[in-house]
């Protein structure tokens, strides 16, 4: 699918420090495991590695404290069911990750390299000085000077969720860290129970969550047929395209598209929406109760959830075959007509979408959430959100 906007990004290097919250062993054996080989960032051997374990949710609570053996070898015995972070790291090089462990089960994490520590600093513009930032479910935290600025000076690479408190509000901002980068933290946010995939206030095209999966993934994206044309004032100067618009304080999705009158052996087509995660996998949506969002404008839209490949006849032996293909389904779907130029709240139960009532199955293996539109729209979406799943039962 063709990407038409791309990631902001502010990047600031100068010098900070913050500090590493240690703590002793803690937790109730209930005989959950995560193994896994670990070697160093040059291919030895990630001998006697220290491995920390700490519940997803915690801020300083003391965690478990384990180590590899002389090969390597990483073995976690004795976890209750939870969600946990895990942290492996030596003097000058460490990863993290995220697990979900239920079941007495034994967690297979396969081959774990270890890559050089990252700088991360950013702005908590709520704060009036002071105060502690925290990622979440690790060791770490980091001062907040008078300016409301703060420094880790060194992070495991992988996702961090950071967490500040101020008023008896919770504040977070969650930021993918990669090896050896000094890179500038997302606005905070305060968070709720709620899962908010995206308001577009961050002015970044990927949604809020997306750095529990890693890398480039979780974008929103804008894909048509080529005979279809898409117009949208850009926020934006210079090369940079987007559809996101709004006041400067008020950020949202907008965007137009003409089709053609007359296209001989062809259907034209588009689509707005967003990758769950990562590009590779797909996930569950069993426990969804509704999607819900802000829209208005005029046309019709089809609120869709995509599997991997939903086209049986392009599936490479590669690809897993989807439940479309091996059942001759079609993917779950909702129209929705454009009432004009006021917003309304939107909520899709999911029962309501075509076919999930009947086959319950069709929730699960899915990659995309998406508004689509065979016809000429002009629409606005904001404030994306998921009820009834949490970010942990998603996403682990």
């Amino acid at each position: 699918m063709k990407r038409v906007f791309f990631l902001l990004a502010l990047w600031c290097f100068i010098g900070c420090t913050s500090d590493v919250a240690g703590g002793g062993p803690s937790g109730t054996e209930a005989g959950n495991a995560i193994t896994a080989s670990v070697t160093m960032k040059d291919n030895s051997v990630a001998a006697l590695a220290r491995v920390y374990v700490k519940s997803a949710s915690s801020l300083a609570s003391t965690e478990r404290e384990f180590q590899t053996d002389s090969m390597g070898q990483l073995r976690v015995t004795n976890l209750e069911d939870g969600a946990y972070v895990v942290e492996i790291a030596t003097k000058d090089e460490g990863l993290q990750f995220k697990v979900n462990l239920s079941n007495g089960e034994s967690y297979e994490k396969g081959e774990l390299r270890l890559s050089s520590y990252a700088k991360l600093r950013g702005n908590v513009d709520v704060s009036e000085g002071n105060g502690v930032v925290y990622s979440q479910g690790t060791r770490y935290k980091a001062a907040v000077d008078a300016n409301g600025n703060f420094c880790f000076d060194a992070l495991p690479a992988g996702p961090h969720t950071l967490i500040y408190t101020k008023e008896q509000n919770i504040y977070a901002s969650y930021v993918q860290v990669y090896e050896e980068n000094q890179e500038y933290a997302p606005p905070f946010v305060i968070e709720t129970e709620r899962l908010l995939l995206d308001d577009f206030e961050d002015m970044n095209t990927e949604h809020r969550f997306s750095p529990y999966l890693g890398g480039e993934t979780a974008w929103w994206f804008l894909s048509t047929h080529d005979s279809v044309k898409t117009t949208f004032n850009s926020l934006f100067h210079g090369d940079t395209v987007s559809p996101l618009e709004g006041d400067g304080v008020n950020q949202y999705i907008h965007f137009s598209t003409r089709f053609p009158e007359n296209l001989e052996d062809d259907y034209p087509w588009g689509l707005f929406g967003m990758q769950i995660g990562d590009s590779g996998k797909t996930y569950d949506l069993t426990g969804l109760d509704s999607i819900v969002f802000k829209a208005k404008g005029v046309g019709t839209i089809y609120l869709q959830l995509l599997p991997v490949n939903e086209n049986c006849a392009e599936v490479s032996k590669a690809e897993a075959i989807t439940l479309e293909c091996r059942l001759g389904l079609k993917s779950p779907e909702f129209r929705i007509d454009l009432l004009g130029d006021e917003w309304m709240r939107v909520s899709v139960p999911v029962q309501k979408l075509e076919g999930v009532k009947e086959n319950p199955i069709l929730l699960t293996e899915r990659r995309i959430i998406a508004w689509a539109f065979d016809e000429d729209v002009d629409f606005y979406l904001d404030d994306v959100e998921l009820v009834g799943l949490t970010k942990e039962q998603l996403w682990f």
